[in-house]
């Protein structure tokens, strides 16, 4: 019984040594967390909204055709905390959720690290906890990040 104790012990500890191996290589990996500034927050209204997905602007005429195509569903732009960004030094990144059944629903862009290969943003879509009206409704969110060559990959 001592022997199959020391023998489990043993197990343990060596997936606990490649458990902190695995994830150091990772850690190291990271070079930076990124802090977006925030450009938009909210909810278009319309079953004709923009179709759900995750964008990298780094243009002015792609920038222009979102902000166009925002304003035809429900002329948000209005709200944005700035509308001309300088893509030399920037990048937006917009994520579209599906269009919902009623309210209480939205989407943020949350943790955005870079890597050494990378920038990895998490999006992450809030449910309903409270009161919802039966309204249509497709959350956005909006922000911008320094400009960097490296792919973007959303999760």
């Amino acid at each position: 019984m001592k022997n199959l104790l020391i023998s489990i012990a043993k197990t343990a500890g060596v997936f606990f040594f490649l458990s902190s191996l695995i994830s150091c290589g990772t850690n190291d990996d990271m070079l930076a967390v990124i802090n977006p500034v925030l450009i938009g927050k909210g909810d278009l209204s319309s079953s004709e909204g923009i179709p759900q997905q995750n964008m990298v602007i780094s243009d002015t005429v792609a920038w222009n055709q979102l902000k166009s195509k925002m304003d035809s569903v429900n002329n948000v732009t209005g709200t944005f905390t700035e509308t001309e960004i300088d893509f030399s030094n920037y990048l937006i990144l917009a994520a579209f959720s599906e269009v919902r059944p009623s309210s209480g629903y939205s989407i943020e862009i949350k943790n955005i690290v870079e890597y050494s290969a990378n920038i990895t943003a998490t999006i992450e879509i809030v449910y309903p906890s409270g009161v919802v009206l039966p309204v249509l409704t497709q959350p956005y969110h909006v922000v911008k990040i320094p400009k960097s060559n490296k792919q973007i990959v959303f999760n």
